[in-house]
């Protein structure tokens, strides 16, 4: 699995590019500060521990129920 990069922040203008137009950005970016997977920070937003907790469990529940899948999550900036 690939490390998680939470203390990167990426700016609004890059997060609303990776969401389709119909999405309402300020509703999905609010939800994900109150559930506590997201943080407001300066130069923009970060997953903090939570969100990258939830995501290293997912996997593990997703290779536990199909052991011949894989599963490569890279939250930061892009190479």
């Amino acid at each position: 699995m690939d490390d998680l990069k939470p203390d990167y922040a990426m700016d609004e203008i890059t997060l609303k590019s990776y969401l389709p137009d119909s999405t309402n950005f300020d509703r999905v970016i609010t939800e994900s500060i109150e559930l506590g997977f997201v943080d407001r920070v300066r130069g923009g937003y970060r997953l903090n521990f939570n969100a990258d907790l939830a995501v290293r469990l997912l996997v593990i529940i997703h290779q536990a129920i199909n052991k011949r899948a894989t599963m490569n999550v890279t939250v930061g900036k892009p190479d």
